[in-house]
């Protein structure tokens, strides 16, 4: 006899049961029999369902229906598999794999993930997205993930130490990610690159937008200090007033394609056609009244700012004031030259003086009082210098031997005598150079002054003597003694003396006639000597070369006296 057993699966949304298979089946009429569950992937046989009817008697009719009825499992495996692109090429490998449950039979849909660099691509030949959970669990999604490509970054070009741009922004937006990239500094006129040429940027790790920032400062600019600016000079004589070289300095820029102008107690610098304004600048030193080198200093700090896109940029560390090499004000001592009087007299047994000295230059009142005091004086016949000493303030500046400075090396002529050594008059510096060094016996170096001293000649003359010449005359040649005739023959004893012959006048330079003398009687040492005829013509030879002598004598005499005076 016929019976059925019918199988129920439970619908998707779980409010009721719908018929999946009949069994038809035979038995035995009257016998009783129980249905076997049947195995569904997904289901489970629950035979609390109401209207399940696991067992029955064979009707004669072939009447009995069992009814069993399965529900629907919810735990139902499935899995989702997640694909990345690889970093060196374009294809895929499987990152990880989830494994999910749900209600047999449910359609699922994956939910992509997020994963640091990648961009879920649904485009991706393979992707599943979504399916139905079978009930053996086979049910597999997968979604493929592409490496980003639009990251960004940005290159930066600041001034140091600010956020102002000197050079507008580059913008990368089509970074991929787990790429490494590298950009060079841009060259921007008239300023220098701070650190490496080039910067890189990478994308391994992260997909933040990401920065570049190149630091530039300006290309140093060097202004130098002019001192002597509208022709003043740093180096002045002394006049008893201040002076100083501070007050009216400017700037000049080492490269001349920059300009300095002053703008009151500032300047304006321009670079690069943009303007920066130098602020704060003052110097020190520079001003005196006193002989001496007064240096000038940098005093205090001083500021460069400039304004970029309305900011004020502060730019000082890409200038730097500099003074000239050995900037300082000099101030060199005044020249005061003191003559003595030169007179001359003819020899009368008193003193030749002249008290007057004159003065060129100026001693300022500000120093004190210079005055001098002659004590040049000559009597005798000769000459000598008409020394004179000074005071300042009424203190005589003596000059006292010391030993010759050594930076002084004078040259010497042949035969002259040697020269004198530097001489110290209290807190002053005497040197005595002598004539050969130029036209002063004496130079006094006080703190303010060089006095150079002039001495005059006082000369006292022979009245008697001429004026000898500079070198003696060659003494004429002395004139031939006249020869003299002796007769051998005697005189006769009784004969009466014979008159003395009278000589003819000698005229100097005429030929004299021999004349006979008479022979004389031999001569006796220490005997009175009689004159003899011919003596008298030769006095005034004799006469000259006497004055000729004489006026060697004194010429030699003078000669070396007036040397002893120069010594």
């Amino acid at each position: 006899t016929e019976y059925k057993v019918e199988h129920y699966l439970q619908d998707l949304d779980l409010n009721g049961y719908t018929l999946k298979d009949t069994e038809e089946l035979t038995g035995t009429t009257g016998a009783t029999v129980t249905a076997t569950a049947k195995t569904y992937e997904g289901f489970t046989f629950d035979n609390t369902v109401e209207g399940t009817v696991e067992s029955g008697e064979i009707k004669g009719d072939g009447s009995l229906v069992l009814k069993l009825y399965y529900t629907r499992n919810t735990d139902t495996g499935y899995k989702v598999e997640h694909y990345l692109q690889n970093l060196e090429d374009e294809d895929f490998t499987l990152k990880e794999t989830e494994e999910l449950t749900g209600t047999t039979g449910a359609t699922v849909t994956a939910t992509p993930r997020t994963y640091t660099g990648f961009t879920f691509d649904s485009t991706v030949e393979g992707t599943k997205e979504s399916g139905e959970i079978e009930g053996d669990g086979s049910l597999v999604l997968k979604l493929y993930y592409v490496k980003a490509n639009n990251l960004k970054y940005t290159v930066h070009y600041y001034l140091e130490n600010t956020t102002v741009s000197l050079e507008k922004d580059k913008v990368f937006d089509k970074a991929v990610f787990g790429k490494t990239y590298e950009e060079e500094a841009a060259d921007i006129s008239g300023y220098e690159l701070i650190g490496d040429e080039t910067q890189t940027v990478s994308f391994e790790q992260t997909t933040e937008d990401q920065e570049i920032t190149f630091y530039y400062r300006l290309i140093p600019v060097t202004l130098v200090v002019d001192l002597t600016a509208d022709d003043k000079s740093d180096t002045v004589m002394y006049d008893a007033t201040e002076h100083t070289i501070i007050d009216t300095f400017t700037l000049t820029a080492d490269d001349p394609a920059n300009t300095v102008t002053a703008s009151g107690e500032d300047f304006i610098i321009t670079v690069n056609g943009r303007d920066y304004k130098l602020t704060g600048l003052k110097l020190s030193g520079g001003t005196g009244t006193d002989v001496d080198t007064y240096p000038v200093a940098i005093d205090g700090q001083y500021q460069v700012v400039t304004t970029i896109d309305d900011q004020e940029v502060d730019m000082t560390n890409s200038f730097t004031v500099v003074l000239p090499e050995d900037a300082a004000l000099t101030i060199t001592p005044a020249y005061v030259t003191l003559t003595s009087g030169t007179s001359s007299k003819t020899y009368d047994g008193t003193a030749l003086t002249n008290p007057e000295v004159t003065q060129e230059g100026t001693y300022y009142e500000r120093d004190g009082e210079l005055t001098w005091n002659v004590t040049g004086t000559q009597t005798a016949v000769g000459s000598s210098p008409n020394y004179f000493t000074i005071l300042i303030n009424g203190d005589a500046v003596p000059l006292t031997p010391a030993p010759a400075q050594e930076d002084i090396t004078p040259v010497e002529e042949e035969g002259q005598e040697p020269i004198q050594p530097i001489q110290e008059a209290r807190n002053e510096v005497v040197t005595h150079h002598g004539r050969q060094y130029g036209d002063f016996d004496e130079i006094i170096t006080t703190q303010n002054y060089v006095i150079r001293l002039v001495y005059g000649t006082l000369t006292v003359t022979d009245p008697g003597t001429p004026t000898p010449p500079p070198t003696p005359p060659t003494p004429p040649t002395p004139p031939t003694p006249p020869t003299f005739t002796i007769d051998p023959t005697p005189a006769p004893a009784a004969a009466a003396p014979a008159a003395a012959p009278v000589a003819t006048p000698a005229v100097l330079g005429a030929t004299r006639d021999e004349e006979i003398i008479a022979p004389e009687e031999p001569a006796v040492l220490g005997e009175s000597r009689t004159r003899q005829t011919g003596d008298e013509s030769q006095i005034p030879a004799r006469i000259l070369l006497m004055m000729i002598c004489a006026g060697a004598i004194v010429t030699i005499m003078m000669i070396g006296r007036k040397k002893e005076e120069e010594q």
